[in-house]
């Protein structure tokens, strides 16, 4: 059956000179078509005889036949009629590709006449039909190192097809296979995958191909698409290990996993490594201001954060954060106090510095104080002698001797040393000399020696503090770390101000740090009794250990007065004196920031009088707080807010009875009166469901608190709930709720 015919035609003179092409066949092998040929004259109302004819056919630029108008025998022609003047076959060549569209021509040669056509001649193209040649890729993806990518492949000439990834023209990476079918997933070896991600080791895509390869009639087709390899997760991987090598430090904290400040030495390994290819080209840890360049032993860390990272040739980076417990070792310091020996020999020695309080974890630290002295001019000193007493102040000492029978003609050299589990430290070697009792002038009359009257020793006393919990030891709400968003209470009656939403109040031990990122933080406390303070001249003063960023004080009695900036780093105490109005209608006292910053507080005051008496500072330059914890604080706090007792279910709470079979009414025992009726709250994300009511035999789960009441000897509270006995006894205990009963100004 042909596989299509086409008939081009030109006309003269009522007659017709007609081309008629059919493609018999097409050979795939070959890559060509078979065509058949027929060029015939057709006349419809004039005819002629014996007339010379001449006529030629073209086919793809070739002549494929010829008749001689002079040599061929003469044709006669009648009306209506045809005469056949050409035919045959011919193969015509394809392109590569399996496309071909053929040029054609055809001519007559004939006399011209009234009854004749007179020369004639045509052209054209005819598109043979398309030849199957080699498979040819229709579709591929951009794909990952962990894909197996699906392609899809056409195959008219359905003669075997291979496929393959390659780098480029010589370099397989996974190298061709045969496949069946149009589509096919390339289940991809470790060894395949493993090549692809070697194609360029410094980004993160390569460009790679894919090929497609088949022979069709002895040709062989090779062609491909280029794709984009994509890496996935290409980082580095770290396994960090991070532990104390110092055996002093070891001993002390009983775990390689805990850091001393300033003494542990911590190794550290990155566990590092590249992946997919890569390699590494940079390693980093670092500590607070301690860094390495990979493996290695940080000397005197001051953080228990470590950061460590690694770089590949890719410019992937990974880091990870290691936290250490850090034990807040505070450098020891010793320095001697100013006194002199009295007229009798005796002197009072004053040793202060400062000293790390509390457990390393395996051992708490001990602290020693030692003095020893020598006669001025002379060789020998005297023996080491432990002093009398050491008092902690926060992490401050102040150690205390009394030295008898020196000679008050005598001039002596004494010198003191601490000693601690890790360090030794020892002072400056200091003159003293005993005064007479008392000595005159020509104005006064000056004692050298304390002087009573009436057995009233005459010495100023020190500022009442006006303040509570001044020394941060209450922590009643009992987090360790208080996220602030919004102003809000922390330790007992200190509470938040300002606009930060990225704030914190750390507790520490004798301490409070603040830390804000962005925004205002200030920590601060009302005074509730600021009414018969109006006129007053009065003086806030706070211990303050600035970290980081700048700081000033404020106290506000309405219209609001703010001391210097406070930039300076290390413990210092500042003050801030103002006369208040004579109406005041508050009493707001605070330390505050404007912007990222972080401090340490370690006490406040709040005094009348012009001066601060919250600390005294040694020659040295060191602060030591004359404030001191007070056992008896928390008295004061429960004034303001106070939460029960807390122990195991089988212990109440609170006591009271069924005053209806819906109404409790309980009483909580507490120590002081509170200011007034407190609101019921409850912490750490507890409710009333967390805690349950028992009478008679049964536990009942309040639904409200319908009042409260403030009472001499605690707390009043009616809750609301049901199934009670009327009448019965109650005791309340807590299941997971913790109760807190506010009343704070």
């Amino acid at each position: 059956m042909a596989l299509q015919t086409k008939t081009y035609t030109q006309s003269s003179n009522t007659f017709t000179l007609e081309l008629t092409l059919v493609e018999q066949s097409t050979s795939t092998a070959g890559n060509t078509s078979t065509l058949s040929y027929t060029l015939k004259l057709k006349s419809t109302t004039k005819n002629f005889a014996q007339y010379g004819v001449g006529a030629a056919v073209k086919l793809d630029n070739q002549t494929v036949a010829v008749r001689d108008r002079g040599s061929a025998p003469k044709i006669t022609l009648g009306t209506y009629s045809e005469v056949t003047l050409l035919s045959g076959t011919r193969t015509v060549a394809h392109q590569s590709d399996g496309s071909k569209v053929m040029a054609l021509a055809y001519s007559l040669d004939m006399a011209s006449a009234s009854y004749t056509p007179g020369p004639m001649s045509g052209s054209g193209t005819m598109t043979l039909t398309q030849i199957p040649r080699g498979a040819t890729i229709t579709s591929a993806p951009n794909f990952t190192d962990e894909d197996d990518p699906v392609v899809k492949v056409s195959n008219p000439a359905g003669v075997s097809v291979q496929l393959g990834i390659f780098k480029d023209s010589t370099h397989a990476l996974a190298d061709y296979r045969t496949i069946s079918g149009t589509s096919y997933t390339f289940r991809l070896t470790l060894a395949e995958r493993e090549a692809m991600r070697r194609v360029d080791t410094t980004k993160n895509t390569a460009q790679v191909r894919f090929y497609v390869k088949s022979t069709v009639g002895g040709q062989t087709f090779i062609t491909y698409l280029t794709r984009t390899l994509t890496i996935q997760t290409p980082a580095p991987t770290l396994n960090p290990t991070v532990e104390d090598v110092n055996p002093t430090t070891l001993a002390l904290t009983g775990e390689s996993g805990n850091l001393v400040k300033y003494h542990s030495q911590v190794a550290v390994k990155t566990g590092a490594q590249a992946v997919k290819g890569a390699s590494l080209v940079r390693q980093s840890v670092t500590c607070g201001s301690h860094t390495l360049t990979g493996d290695g032993t940080l000397e005197g860390v001051e953080s228990g954060t470590i950061v460590v990272s690694a770089t590949d040739s890719r410019g992937n980076t990974t880091a990870k954060t290691v936290e250490r417990k850090l034990v807040g070792y505070v450098r020891l310091s010793c320095t001697l106090g100013q006194g002199t020996p009295d007229a009798s020999g005796r002197y009072d020695l004053e040793v202060a510095g400062a000293c790390y309080y509390g457990s390393f974890g395996e051992a708490d630290n001990t602290l020693t104080v030692e003095y020893r002295y020598r006669a001025q001019g002379t060789e020998a000193w005297g023996a080491w002698t432990a002093v009398d007493r050491t008092t902690p102040m926060g992490f401050t000492y102040v150690a205390h001797a009394t030295v008898e029978g020196l000679d008050y003609q005598t001039a002596y050299e004494f010198q003191a040393r601490a000693t601690d589990a890790l360090e030794q430290v020892e002072s400056g070697v200091q003159v003293v000399k005993a005064s007479p009792g008392f000595d005159w002038g020509k104005d006064d009359f000056a004692f050298h020696i304390p002087v009573y009257i009436q057995g009233v020793k005459v010495t100023p006393d020190v500022g009442q503090n006006l303040l509570i919990n001044p020394c941060f030891t209450v922590n009643q709400r009992g987090s360790t770390t208080y996220t602030i968003t919004k102003p809000t209470y922390t330790l007992d009656g200190w509470k938040t101000s300002g606009d930060t939403t990225a704030g914190e109040v750390v507790v520490g031990q004798n301490y409070a740090k603040l830390t804000n990122t962005s925004g205002t933080l200030g920590l601060g406390q009302f005074v509730e009794d600021y009414g018969a303070l109006a006129g007053e001249t009065v003086t806030l003063s706070m211990a303050v250990d600035i970290l980081s960023g700048s700081y000033h004080l404020g106290l506000n009695d309405g219209t609001g007065q703010a001391g210097e900036v406070l930039s300076q780093k290390g413990l210092q105490v500042y003050a801030l004196t103002v006369t208040l109005s004579d109406s005041p209608s508050q009493l707001w006292c605070q330390l505050i920031s404007e912007g990222a910053a972080s401090c340490r507080i370690f006490g406040a005051k709040l005094e009348v009088g012009d001066h601060q008496t919250l600390a005294i500072q040694g020659k040295d330059g060191a602060w030591q707080l004359t404030q001191q914890p007070d056992p008896e604080e928390i008295l004061r706090c429960y004034r303001y807010q106070y939460v029960p007792v807390e122990g195991d279910t089988s212990y109440p709470l609170g006591y009271g009875f069924a005053f209806s079979t819906s109404s409790a009414r309980m009483v909580f025992p507490c120590g002081v009166k509170m200011r007034l009726a407190p609101s019921v709250t409850f912490l750490n994300g507890s409710a009333l469901s967390g805690i349950g009511i028992f009478n008679n035999g049964a536990s009942h789960t309040p639904t409200a608190v319908a009042g409260t009441r403030n009472l001499p000897g605690g707390v009043g509270v009616i809750f609301t709930t049901s199934g009670l006995v009327t009448n019965d006894v109650c005791t309340l205990r807590s299941i997971s709720g913790k109760l807190l009963f506010d009343a704070n100004l």
